[in-house]
């Protein structure tokens, strides 16, 4: 099956960004739990181990909704959610953390805590881009094989270039509720340049 909308080398532009947003979302959110929780290896752990549940989620629901709902439509909402989610973080983390931080969930739980509440939903909405992608972009059955090839390793350069780019540019440079914000617009940006002019209006109109 092809997508009605939305080029291949748009599509694999989006499941690039996705894999760089991931990456830098879980090396910012470092930064955001340092303040209350330091830099420990509770922190790394926290982090490292809710962002992969959350990408096998992604990917298991990603590709279940694919084969009900292949459409455009439904891999853009999914891009934009995550963006509008992301924007979210700089907004409630404070409060989020110091939640938790009340709450006496100390340095060992509560950066658990905090990375599932402020990271897992938008990892889990990112890790269903790449099998969504798949199924959008499958002429047939029998390119599926490399087809998924192609776009996984497309989410795994992303993901290099969101380490590189997060830790030796964007970190050193600018602070970290500008970047997490800057990661969602990103998201809702690209996932926009593929819509209708009907849909962009609609999008803009609500917001």
């Amino acid at each position: 099956m092809t997508s009605k909308r939305g080029s291949v080398l748009g599509i694999r532009f989006n499941v690039f960004v996705s894999g760089a947003v991931v990456m830098a979302l879980e090396l910012v959110g470092s930064r955001i739990l340092a303040p209350v929780f330091g830099d420990s290896i509770f922190v790394w752990g926290a982090l490292i181990g809710v962002v992969m549940a959350a990408l096998a989620l992604g990917y298991y629901v990603g590709g279940r909704l694919a084969d009900r709902q292949p459409s455009y439509g439904t891999f853009t909402l999914i891009l934009i959610s995550a963006g509008i989610l992301i924007m979210l973080i700089p907004l409630s983390s404070p409060i989020i953390l110091e939640v938790i931080y009340l709450s006496g969930a100390g340095n060992r739980y509560g950066p658990l805590f905090a990375s599932l509440l402020l990271l897992a939903v938008p990892t889990t909405l990112l890790g269903m881009v790449s099998p969504y992608s798949v199924r959008i972009s499958a002429e047939n059955i029998f390119n599926v094989g490399a087809l998924s090839g192609s776009l996984y390793s497309i989410s795994t350069a992303g993901s290099l270039f969101g380490t590189f780019f997060t830790v030796f540019v964007l970190l050193p440079s600018f602070g970290v509720r500008h970047i997490v914000f800057s990661l969602g617009v990103v998201l809702i940006a690209v996932a926009v340049v593929g819509m209708t002019w009907l849909e962009k209006g609609l999008l803009f109109s609500l917001i």
